[in-house]
């Protein structure tokens, strides 16, 4: 059995509230550029958002027509709205890196209207022992921890980017079997990765009529580290206090870090 880290963190600041999508609730899925077409179907009569790195783009989508969709730009973000069915029609999105990514858009009855973000891969360099060795030493899981409660938590001015730590992939669903009370619904929302480790934000509500504690030690997965923030007790369903959020730091993707054992922790 693996020993479990849990850490009581602090930002040394006032309890912010959390940032806009994560206020909402809203959930992302998620998707790598590696060249291939990103494939976007959007619901017809609905809006999809497709957000993508960086602050703001440029979207080329010259292949549609006004009477199939509108579009909304705002920042990083695209919003599509469809107005019939259509096939796929080719769109170029250009980054404020430079860097251009082809997506594929069309539209049907029906389809997933989750919010769909875009990943870069992370870069790849000549390794070096030495060097790799070093960025390794610069991040533990106290750092790692932090930085995440940051991003989520702080205001945008007092967030910090770190050249160590880059946005990863979960490689999840919308909501996961996370701990053995069934009482709490699991919503896995963002994760980053940094010294080797990935550390990933999990909103956790409530859905009983009850208050409840909750125990790290009795999750499912295999984890290296957990903690709640602001707090691991959450009021009875429909109360201010029915939801938290949860930090998981694991040695692979969430998704895999997941699935690596159903046997909970005792």
């Amino acid at each position: 059995m693996k020993k479990l880290t849990t850490f009581v963190l602090s930002l040394g600041m006032a309890h912010f509230a959390f940032a806009q999508d994560v206020q909402q609730g809203m959930q992302y899925r998620h998707t790598v550029w590696d060249g291939v077409p990103i494939n976007a179907v959007v619901p017809t009569g609905k809006e999809r958002i497709i957000s993508f790195p960086g602050k703001h783009i440029e979207f080329n989508g010259e292949t549609l027509t006004h009477s199939e969709v509108g579009i909304l730009l705002n920042g990083n973000k695209v919003y599509i709205d469809a107005k019939k069915p259509f096939k796929k029609q080719r769109t170029l999105i250009k980054l404020d890196t430079g860097q251009t990514v082809l997506m594929d858009v069309s539209s049907k009855k029906d389809a997933d209207d989750t919010p769909l973000e875009v990943l870069l891969p992370a870069p790849t360099k000549a390794f070096d022992a030495t060097q790799s060795n070093q960025n390794k030493s610069m991040i533990s899981m106290i750092t790692l921890m932090r930085y995440a409660v940051q991003h989520t938590y702080a205001p945008e001015r007092l967030v910090k980017n770190s050249q160590y730590i880059s946005r990863a992939a979960m490689y999840t669903q919308k909501t996961v079997n996370l701990f053995y009370q069934d009482q709490v619904m699991s919503m896995p929302l963002v994760s980053w990765s940094g010294g080797g480790m990935y550390v990933t934000v999990v909103m956790l509500k409530n859905i009983w009529n009850q208050p409840i504690t909750l125990n790290p030690m009795k999750t499912y997965g295999n984890f290296k580290a957990i903690s709640f923030y602001p707090s691991n007790k959450l009021s009875p369903k429909g109360q201010a206090d029915d939801t938290t959020s949860a930090f998981f730091i694991s040695s692979e993707p969430f998704g895999q870090a997941l699935a690596a054992t159903k046997e909970y922790r005792i």
